[in-house]
């Protein structure tokens, strides 16, 4: 811009100085055409002058310009670029979630870059905009929380077709289930023939979809289902092992190997008991002690066997008046040692 405001000022001097004819008045215009006439009937052919410029000396200085040139075409030359200013909010956030980097990481980068006097904010939570609130809903016993699952299974969905039939099929079992899971007893028996219709349609159609050895009798025995919700006249929630088979994975803790599996998984107590006015001690399992009565159970016969395979305290068996117990464990591989040294004069004893 600057140059061309310097290009229309010389334009004005040059043709002021042009103008030395009062009654005709000679623009830097009809100058270029004169110049460009003599320069064309010139013999000698010796001007390197452009068609399209003229240089006019003044004051001793040359000055090239060109004439044909406007600001429009300027502009057009030397177009201004547009600057997309970026915000290293946004673009840590997207790397930061491409590369899935922990809070705990990106809040120690954020505040190397806050040192170095970049404005961020000081907490990962806060530059991933994180809800501080995730709405959740009391279903089937236990609190439902929505991510935002409906949206990256649609776009799935929407890019293949089987997946649609697949959806469309899974959705006819979970709404099966739906229904028996319902705690209200009335809403429960209206649909429940709906349920099993669809539960039917479920497993009639799983060979087409997933081949002729998907129906295995965990499958078919969807179809019996709703035969114990009409029967109990409760929910499945009510009447299903899902409580045994949580638990189960606190009891596989406690096997340590292959030998003895049900005698690792019983807890032992270290324990002191008054016997034919001899005080006793000895590792038994817990189910022989009685906190509560302060009392011990012992079995009168095949102790051993007793304590090995887990048996319940029966109305035969002996009770010592129990002292103290000294701690308790659940695992077995802990008192082996000391069973081994006491074992035998335990059962010696009895």
């Amino acid at each position: 811009m600057a140059y061309l405001r310097m290009w229309r000022k010389r334009r004005a001097d040059i043709n002021e100085l042009l103008q030395s004819d009062d009654d005709t008045a000679v623009t830097i215009d009809d100058a270029v055409t004169t110049n460009d006439r003599e320069e064309t009937t010139n013999d000698d052919g010796g001007s390197n002058t452009d068609d399209h410029s003229i240089s006019v000396t003044t004051d001793g200085s040359d000055f090239d310009t060109d004439i044909g040139m406007c600001d429009s075409d300027v502009e057009i030359l030397n177009p201004e670029p547009e600057v997309q200013v970026r915000n290293i909010g946004d673009d840590l956030r997207e790397w930061s979630t491409r590369h899935q980097i922990t809070n705990r990481s990106l809040n120690e980068l954020l505040q190397i870059l806050r040192d170095h006097g970049h404005v961020l904010p000081k907490d990962a939570r806060t530059l991933l905009a994180t809800p501080q609130v995730i709405d959740s809903h009391s279903k089937c016993n236990g609190q439902y929380i929505y991510y935002g699952l409906e949206g990256g299974i649609s776009r799935v969905l929407s890019q293949n077709d089987a997946f649609r039939q697949l959806y469309a099929h899974f959705v006819t079992l979970t709404v099966a289930v739906s229904i028996m899971l319902d705690s209200d007893e009335r809403k429960r028996a209206a649909y429940l023939d709906f349920s099993a219709e669809l539960m039917r349609h479920f497993v009639s159609s799983c060979p087409a979809l997933y081949g002729k050895t998907f129906t295995v009798y965990n499958v078919h025995a969807l179809l019996h289902i709703h035969e114990d919700v009409s029967r109990f006249r409760c929910s499945i929630n009510d009447i299903c092992c899902f409580p045994y088979e949580n638990y189960l994975q606190q009891i596989k803790r406690l096997v340590r190997t292959g030998q003895n599996p049900l005698a690792q998984v019983m807890l032992f107590v270290r324990a002191v008991w008054n016997e034919n006015g001899k005080e006793m001690e000895g590792t038994i399992p817990d189910a022989w002690v009685n906190l509560a009565e302060k009392t011990l159970r012992w079995p009168k016969t095949r102790a051993k066997y007793c304590f090995d395979n887990h048996v319940a305290p029966k109305e035969d068996w002996e009770t010592f008046p129990l002292l103290k117990v000294k701690f308790t464990s659940g695992n077995f591989l802990y008192f082996d040692t000391m069973v081994k040294q006491i074992g035998e004069v335990m059962w010696t004893i009895h």
